[in-house]
């Protein structure tokens, strides 16, 4: 088929994908061509920004490394980590929206009794003592739930940032009682940014956005007969807490 004009570009690629096998990659990359080009119809973009967007998806792939996922961090900061997160793991009736796992989480964390401090000894930082309760959507207790705990140093560093740091530090788990309840002692942890050396740090000193998450401590949930959640706790004093470059969740009822 000879393309005449842009009205027929759209439902000419979507026609040559059409015999697609397989349905749900029929069904995703149909969807994915008829909003990038109703995007591109909208913004209207010239072929030098255009070139600069192609330059920013490559970019992506150019600074991810081993240790580090650029694209991970651009779905991040554009909210579409979160909102397929929210999306894939719905809520029916109050229970705690799903929040972003994130990169630090280890496997193994050891385990502790109630109001036990997951704060090596001659950890630094402001004492802080948490407790909550992990309840149905009804309000009943959900007893025997494994609470995952792990946080930033007062440096805004995790454990396995450290090099030189021997084991784990300021993380844990605990279990929920009969009354759904839970309890441990840590220390404040800061507030740190995202990585900005990759296009993606381009990208937000060009919004002016705060590369800064605030201070927060992460609480996957996890539980034999109800569904895992995870959420993150933030702290109200930390000045990025409405300007962070993430969103994040802040209670947990299953």
């Amino acid at each position: 088929m000879i393309i005449q004009n842009e009205a027929m570009v759209t439902d000419t690629v979507r026609a040559d994908m059409a015999s697609t096998p397989d349905k749900r990659l029929r069904e995703v990359m149909d969807a994915l061509v008829r909003h990038l080009h109703a995007f591109v119809r909208e913004v209207r973009p010239t072929e030098a920004e255009w070139e600069a967007g192609i330059a920013f998806v490559a970019g992506l792939g150019q600074a991810t490394t081993d240790t580090h996922n650029e694209t991970i961090l651009a779905s991040d900061v554009l909210g579409l980590s979160s909102l397929v997160g929210m999306l894939d793991n719905p809520t029916y009736g109050g229970e705690t929206a799903a929040a972003l796992l994130g990169p630090f989480w280890r496997k193994d964390a050891p385990d502790f009794p109630p109001r036990a401090s997951i704060a090596r000894p001659g950890t630094p930082g402001l004492p802080v003592s948490v407790s909550g309760r992990v309840t149905q959507a009804d309000g009943a207790p959900v007893a025997g739930a494994v609470v995952d705990v792990w946080q930033a140093d007062p440096r805004g560093m995790y454990d396995n940032q450290i090099a030189d740091l021997e084991g784990m530090n300021l993380r844990g788990q605990f279990h929920t009682d009969g009354d759904g309840r839970y309890s441990f002692r840590t220390v404040r942890p800061a507030g740190y940014p995202v990585p900005t050396h990759g296009p993606v740090g381009g990208l937000l000193r060009a919004q002016r956005r705060s590369p800064f998450r605030p201070a927060h401590i992460h609480f996957p949930l996890i539980n034999q007969s109800t569904p895992s959640c995870t959420f993150v706790g933030m702290s109200t004093e930390s000045p990025s807490t409405s300007k962070g470059s993430e969103r994040c969740g802040q209670s947990c009822r299953g």
